[in-house]
């Protein structure tokens, strides 16, 4: 495994590197006869290219290190505690302002996954 390093001599997230590949989204209600709606209808999806994504869940821990670096509010854990925990109520904006940020810590690109 790898992880980009921060400036601030901290690490990166893990990533987990996916190959450029087509695969089948969505599920077939004639295997899964319990299939929602909002599964179907199964369609193909194509990776063009390789890319990495985030092994884990974003944790209260990096999140903390992105609040401290820059005077960004730290969420709410509503009780459920922070060690080790995925972060929670981080809102769209709250996380394309941590995807700068990490991408000004490593000098690498970091940014949500989208459809494009």
């Amino acid at each position: 495994m790898f992880c980009d390093p921060l400036s601030s001599g901290a690490e990166g997230p893990i990533p987990v590197v996916l190959s450029a590949e087509e695969f089948q989204m969505g599920s077939d209600p004639e295997v899964d006869p319990m299939t929602r709606d909002s599964e179907k209808p199964q369609h193909p999806v194509v990776f063009s290219e390789q890319f990495a994504i985030g092994r884990y869940p974003l944790s209260f821990s990096e999140y903390k290190l992105f609040g401290n670096s820059t005077g960004h509010p730290l969420p709410d854990d509503e009780g459920l505690g922070r060690d080790g925990m995925p972060a929670i109520h981080i809102s769209w904006n709250d996380a394309t302002q941590y995807c700068h940020w990490l991408s000004e810590q490593t000098g690498r690109k970091y940014r949500l996954p989208t459809g494009s």
